[in-house]
């Protein structure tokens, strides 16, 4: 099976070296001479566009960061129009259900699929990243013969759509419980608990979650400097697919408006608004 792949970034990178490593062919379009440089080490045929990574291929992946992105690279760059007929699209992007759908009407004889993911790099390069997929359950072995490199669990969540659904409700339910594990932080100082003992504790207890467990003993401020400009892109999306979909997000949405006013309380800033 040949797989095209667009988005060699911080998450795209990885998987293409996986996808290498587990002898798959894999084209790549690079640009900038130091990731056409990294990509050839790995062992990826490198192309200069987006339609040319598309071109002739089974399986073309993109790993972008918005609908933006990912709607000039399949419509204005033409990689949608290059696809052969017969040929799979899996998008990693997190973003609307509706763009998917019309760059399905565009190609009824390319088979669309959402797969939005859920990790890190690291969990990329360690293959346990976890990826949601929304297709016919006949397109699921194609997705798990080149995704499967670099991915585990690969989660069938239902039809084109449907995993971007789930991975909305995620992403807003992580963002609020980013909120409240700093919300715990600051009490757990009020009280006088060292900060580690009091995470190390909480994750063997009912109060446990991701969210405290990546916090940490850390301090609040670090965690959201560092997580801030992806929790304030997932948060806008999640309430523009939400109204789009007329769809509310109730006491989710509340906690996770309040993303950056925790940290910016105990510094004496003003909260900026969302």
């Amino acid at each position: 099976m040949k797989v095209g792949f667009i988005g060699p970034g911080q998450m795209g990178m990885p998987m293409v070296e996986r996808m290498c490593a587990a002898g798959i062919e894999v084209t790549v379009c690079g640009r900038r001479p130091e990731v056409i440089d990294a990509l050839q080490k790995v062992g990826a045929k490198v192309v200069p566009t987006a339609r040319d990574a598309a071109t002739d291929v089974d399986l073309l992946i993109t790993c972008l960061f918005s609908d933006a992105q990912l709607e000039a690279t399949m419509i204005d760059e033409g990689a949608l129009t290059a696809m052969k007929a017969g040929a799979v699209f899996a998008s990693h992007v997190t973003g609307s259900p509706a763009l998917l759908q019309r760059l399905q009407s565009m190609r009824s004889d390319v088979t669309i699929v959402d797969a939005p993911v859920s990790g890190t790099a690291d969990q990329i390069r360690a293959g346990t990243l976890a990826v949601m997929v929304g297709c016919e359950p006949a397109t699921l072995p194609i997705i798990q013969s080149a995704v499967g490199a670099y991915a585990n669990p690969i989660m069938h969540v239902g039809g084109l759509g449907d995993a971007m659904k789930v991975k909305l409700v995620n992403n807003i339910l992580f963002a609020a419980t980013m909120q409240l594990a700093g919300a715990a932080q600051a009490l757990g100082d009020a009280l006088g608990i060292d900060r580690e003992l009091l995470a190390n504790t909480l994750a063997n207890c009912s109060g446990a979650s991701r969210a405290v467990a990546l916090l940490g003993g850390r301090p609040f401020e670090l965690m959201e400097a560092g997580t801030r400009p992806y929790l304030e892109k997932d948060v806008t999306v999640v309430a523009e697919i939400a109204e789009e979909l007329g769809v509310t997000l109730g006491k989710l949405g509340e906690v996770a408006a309040t993303y950056n006013k925790i940290g910016q309380a105990r510094t004496g800033d003003e909260p900026e608004g969302h």
